[in-house]
């Protein structure tokens, strides 16, 4: 039995039960609609788009790395929200746990780029409707800068709080609570072109509780040659001065001590 096979010349039309895998290139309406389709998917989930029309291989990689990222963020929130004292107990792991953050946000970033490299390989550009060609691209690109470029940041806030953490409490040595409180005095430093040195223009003492890490911020007034409180009487004024340095006194005793 021999098979007839089509003439020279001709184009055999592609199965008609996977237009996405195998599109008919010959119609720029249906590879228009492909096209936002492959992009759409490929934003709600990256690497999606490759396994309907591209590499399955690099489909399944992309997929399972986004539904990866995805547990872990929701893991990291539930617990913070959830358990927060789990959190000051694993402090001890701060830094090696933001340097894998970090590590794992760049390259997620990296391969969203790839990928969306990749899509626009695949909707094929140059045969769709002359004008949705650019908004696809563009579409592709925009999501895709949006994406990365949030995961980038991520990246980068991860590791400025691991290098603070690193240096902070590289020797190892940590100060036990007073009556179960931390307290740290906070001082903003003030600067300019027109005056030399750094000079203090805020003062604040935060206490943090050492079981819950309940965080109580006491701000102190710096410029108080300026400072006129509102009140009707000299005597209230004097009143309020009183209690206001009578709580920065009792919440930098535990500094002192």
């Amino acid at each position: 039995m021999s098979v007839i096979s089509p003439p020279r010349g001709t184009t055999a039309r592609p199965p008609a039960d996977n237009l996405v895998r195998y599109p008919d290139v010959r119609e720029p309406r249906t590879m228009t609609k492909r096209a936002w389709w492959l992009v759409a998917v490929g934003i709600l989930i990256p690497g999606s788009a490759q396994l309907l029309a591209g590499s399955r291989r690099l489909g399944r990689f992309a997929v399972a790395s986004t539904f990866v990222l995805w547990t872990l963020v929701s893991v990291a929130l539930l617990v913070g929200i959830v358990f927060p004292r789990l959190v000051f107990m694993l402090g001890g792991l701060a830094v090696p746990m933001l340097t894998v953050a970090q590590v794992l946000l760049a390259a997620y970033a990296v391969l969203w780029v790839a990928l969306t490299l990749d899509t626009l390989r695949i909707v094929r550009l140059v045969h769709l409707l002359p004008k949705s060609r650019a908004w696809v691209a563009g579409l592709a690109v925009v999501a895709t800068v949006l994406g990365s470029g949030g995961l980038v940041y991520g990246a980068v806030v991860a590791g400025s709080a691991r290098s603070v953490l690193d240096q902070l409490f590289s020797d190892g040595q940590y100060q036990d609570p007073i009556d179960g409180q931390y307290n740290i005095l906070l001082l903003g430093g003030d600067a300019g072109p027109d005056r030399t040195g750094l000079r203090p223009d805020s003062l604040s003492v935060v206490s943090i509780n050492a079981d819950t890490g309940a965080t109580t911020i006491i701000g102190a007034i710096t410029a108080r040659r300026r400072f006129r409180p509102m009140l009707s009487s000299q005597s209230s004024m004097a009143a309020t001065s009183s209690v206001c340095a009578n709580r920065l006194r009792t919440a930098a005793t535990p500094l002192s001590q």
